[in-house]
């Protein structure tokens, strides 16, 4: 994998894996916040 442009982050081949960790890490996050912010809809 080639670095990308200059508006994105520059990361080399061997971090791939973590990329794709921190990916995963802010999807389940991010699916978190929806969750509670769906809670809170319907508590209203």
């Amino acid at each position: 994998m080639t670095r990308g442009n200059s508006n994105m982050q520059a990361v080399p081949a061997d971090d791939d894996e973590d990329a794709s960790f921190d990916l995963e890490a802010f999807e389940a996050e991010l699916l978190c916040e929806v969750d509670h912010i769906n809670g809170e809809r319907r508590a209203a």
